[in-house]
């Protein structure tokens, strides 16, 4: 069986062995790739690619591309002439169930060549221990990612000072959207670009701080930290965040407090706590937030009154309680 000639094909998805990756050649046309590779039926490995490989030297318009596999990929995606051509091309990559991509013997030369890449996605690939500085080094014009049920997922590789890269530059330079769902392990987040506009954490039940993943994150307009219980402060130089216009806090239950800082948040528009059990006060001096149009309060029992300027009849503010 060959692939038959497909001038004009432009998506393409293919499920199944490794063995009908060798059919795919000079597709010059297509735009979107799906690969799914599992183990043959009998729980043995298909054979190598060395016998007879897929190239994407040839897929010069592949823009979207989703990689579902079981199997190791490393032999065919550490071939930096065979993925030379995605440099230029391809915008989305799609990760799902890929135990292998960020284990020894990372297939680098691909991450290396994914220099046009704007959107990344990583789904349930339990190899994801530490947060990938190899191979997110090269991904300078990646703008989008999102970061689903990697549950061993932990945080930053924590270095030596002498053993860091702090010379090779800040990672994902151009980073502006990044939401992180159901990592079961996750204690921390990475440091954020300064690029970076919005954050979504969500459902992630060990992460207990947020300090040093927002330390440099001074271009944020959006944060969003919801369902996260083990998660008991904010950081405390909230401040520095002075972009900053909305802020949404739910299912914190360890959370008592806000920090002094939030006062200092002048551009912020509209803020939203709900379901903070133990949240007993907010911060005085919020009467300087004069950008604040809406407060919406849901299910914190224990918070009992609202600062000098947070109140129903402040004119230029909304104050939700529900």
């Amino acid at each position: 069986m060959t692939m038959p000639e497909l001038p004009s094909l432009k998506s393409l998805k293919m499920k199944g062995t490794n063995k009908q990756l060798g059919l795919i050649c000079n597709l010059t046309t297509l735009s979107s790739f799906s690969i799914g590779v599992n183990k043959t039926s009998n729980g043995t490995e298909s054979p190598p690619f060395v016998q007879k490989k897929m190239t994407f030297r040839y897929f010069r318009s592949l823009e979207n591309l989703v990689i579902t596999a079981s199997e190791d990929l490393t032999p065919l995606l550490d071939e930096e002439e065979e993925t030379r051509g995605l440099s230029t091309s391809l915008h989305s990559l799609g990760i799902e169930s890929c135990n292998w991509i960020f284990s020894p013997p990372h297939p680098l030369a691909f991450w290396k060549n994914l220099t046009s890449l704007l959107s990344l996605m990583i789904y349930h690939c339990d190899d994801l221990v530490y947060w990938p500085e190899a191979e997110f080094r090269g991904l300078n014009s990646l703008k989008n990612m999102v970061i689903y049920g990697c549950n061993k997922l932990v945080g930053p590789l924590r270095l030596p000072l002498s053993s860091s890269s702090s010379g090779d530059g800040e990672l994902l330079p151009n980073l502006e959207v990044l939401n992180i769902y159901q990592c079961d392990g996750l204690l921390e987040l990475p440091k954020l670009p300064a690029s970076l506009r919005s954050l979504l954490v969500t459902n992630c039940p060990k992460i207990n701080s947020l300090t040093e993943g927002l330390r440099h994150a001074t271009a944020l307009e959006s944060v969003r930290i919801w369902f996260c219980p083990s998660l008991t402060s904010l950081p405390v130089d909230l401040g520095h965040l002075t972009a900053l216009k909305m802020m949404s806090i739910r299912g914190l239950p360890g959370l008592e407090s806000f920090p002094q800082g939030l006062r200092q948040l002048a551009a912020l528009k509209g803020m939203q706590i709900i379901n903070c059990s133990k949240l007993l006060s907010l911060p005085e001096g919020m009467q300087g937030l004069t950008a604040l149009q809406d407060l919406c309060i849901s299910n914190c029992p224990l918070l009992s009154s609202l600062p000098e300027g947070c109140n129903d009849d402040s004119p230029a503010l909304s104050v939700w309680r529900l």
